[in-house]
């Protein structure tokens, strides 16, 4: 085989293998709740699968170059032949990863160990490539590192296309088709390239052909539950696949038959704006309580849409004149417009949405605003951080009115609570939320209760009997909340973390110092 033919075959297969990469990455990771060690955890892997599969075929090159008889035919046909399992063994991961979440206990290890055997596949490829195309003399050298950069031009591209675009354009079937049906493509070249006749050509043509039709036909079967699969594991067959995937480059977002939000495989939320007993399966009275402790909150930035209900509540507050959404996923987006219960806050004019990252965003623009909400991230999910850290919570600090307010969903993490008191004066902790500022707070009721009055949802009441307030009112003043107390002071929560620490951009400590702060077993919120 001639140089450049090794280069092209190089490009293609290292495109192919990073994209297959970037799709067990998705997959995986959704199984795991986007938890931070997920990518170290595929990587390695991959990684080492490669150096297994690249190992191997240092050993069996020395046999090849030792056996005559092969001959450049049968390297290539041999070559050809590992290009072929190989592609197949990656195509064959994920809808392993599934099955896998669904029959076995400990899914992870089975997952990387399928990750692992798949790259030792591809780990061949590249130096048997090298050796079909290289003569063992001075010329070596630079020929492998014609084909060497050409793998690396090869993973580069197909990282910017499959990460950036085909996840934007295509399902993950569709993608895995594309995938299977490339590899298979140069493969059958490879075959085809080893035949002295045009007639042998025709075996690998066809058997290309025969392939590339049960794929089209296979393929929407295989991938159609993965992500169900994945997220439900032993209870996939009870509870079924979600009946919304929305797909980006962004991530996955997926509602369960029960109404419940999930990005990336975690809870995010649900689909509620009454705050009344018995209807408040989110509670969603915390998106109300910014009328207790911030007189006149005209402006609001929001980090994070997620299900949209806290924003669709906010934008009915009669005080608010304009609510600016920074959103990273589409998704969301497309996930609001199908609810009925919040898709009007996309036409609402008070409602700007922007998709962008929230801390990018927070750093580009000079605005101020009066309340920035955020009802976001897990604390122990991938990326948390950059949402958490006392860096990102001095930039909220800098971007907030006089008497403004940050208003943060802490889930329960005492590093965060820490790392809120070094940036803010004033702190005070409801249940999971923190509302602190420059400024000292105070819970106005009697306000509260009057705009609760005033408050209506597409024409709604809010609280459409009087009877109710009492009821309503009962969350202010509960002593406790799953057994920890409903309110805290600044004084009371410096007590409690004096000896934790504060999480920063270079600690990253909620994702990975704290392992404790990750969940034990992939706990799923309750369908209602």
């Amino acid at each position: 085989m001639r140089l450049l033919p090794a280069v092209l075959i190089a490009t293609a297969t290292g495109g192919i293998a990073i994209s297959y990469e970037i799709v067990w990455l998705r997959t995986f990771g959704f199984a795991m709740e986007s938890r931070a060690d997920s990518f170290g955890l595929l990587l390695g892997a991959y990684l080492g699968g490669l150096a297994i599969g690249a190992y191997v075929a240092g050993h069996y090159c020395r046999r090849l170059a030792a056996d005559k008889a092969m001959g450049q035919t049968g390297i290539m046909t041999l070559l050809g032949g590992v290009l072929l399992t190989a592609n197949i063994a990656a195509f064959l991961v994920v809808p392993a990863m599934a099955a896998c979440a669904e029959l076995c206990h400990d899914f992870r290890n089975m997952d990387l160990a399928m990750v692992a055997v798949a790259t030792t596949l591809i780990g061949l490829i590249l130096p048997l490539t090298a050796h079909a195309a290289l003569a063992p003399d001075h010329r070596a050298g630079p020929g492998f590192s014609f084909i060497y950069a050409g793998n690396i031009v090869g993973s580069v591209l197909g990282g910017l296309v499959t990460g950036f675009w085909l996840f934007d354009v295509f399902a993950l079937p569709q993608i895995a088709f594309l995938l299977a049906m490339g590899g298979m493509f140069v493969g059958t070249l490879v075959l085809a390239a080893g035949r002295s006749s045009p007639i042998r050509l025709i075996l690998p043509v066809a058997g290309m052909i025969a392939a590339g039709l049960l794929l089209a036909h296979g393929t929407p079967a295989l991938y159609a539950d993965v992500y169900g699969q994945l997220h439900y594991g032993g209870d996939f067959r009870s509870r079924g696949p979600p009946p919304t995937v929305i797909e980006t480059n962004s991530g996955v977002v997926a509602v369960s038959r029960g109404g419940n939000l999930y990005d990336g495989g975690a809870y995010e939320g649900r689909f509620n704006v009454s705050p009344l007993p018995g209807k408040d399966s989110n509670r969603i009275t915390r998106a109300y309580l910014p009328a207790a402790f911030h007189p006149n909150p005209k402006d609001i930035l929001f980090v994070g849409l997620g299900s949209g209900s806290w924003v669709q509540v906010l934008a009915h507050d009669p005080d608010v004149e304009t609510i600016t959404v920074v959103e990273i996923n589409p998704g969301f987006v497309d996930v609001v417009r199908r609810q009925p219960i919040v898709a009007s806050l996309l036409k609402n004019p008070k409602v700007k949405i922007v998709v962008d990252d929230g801390r990018r965003y927070l750093r580009a623009t000079d605005q101020r605003f009066d309340l920035i909400v955020q009802n976001t991230i897990v604390y122990w999910r991938a990326h948390a951080t950059n949402l958490l850290s006392a860096e990102y919570f001095a930039l909220t600090k800098a971007r907030l009115r006089p008497g403004g307010r940050l208003y943060v969903n802490t889930t329960r993490s005492s590093v965060v609570h820490k790392t809120l008191l070094s940036v803010f004066p004033h702190a005070l902790r409801y249940q999971k939320m923190f509302i602190v500022g420059n400024e000292p707070i105070a819970i106005n009721r009697a306000r509260f209760e009057a705009k609760l009055r005033l408050w209506k949802i597409d024409g709604n009441p809010v609280v459409p009997d009087a009877l109710q307030y009492r009821n309503l009112f009962e969350f202010l003043i509960n002593p406790t909340w799953t057994g920890s107390p409903t309110w805290e002071t600044r004084t009371a929560i410096a007590r409690r973390t004096r000896d934790i620490t504060t999480l920063t951009d270079d600690n990253m400590a909620t994702e990975f110092r704290w392992t404790k702060a990750y969940p034990k077993s992939r706990s799923k919120a309750p369908e209602k």
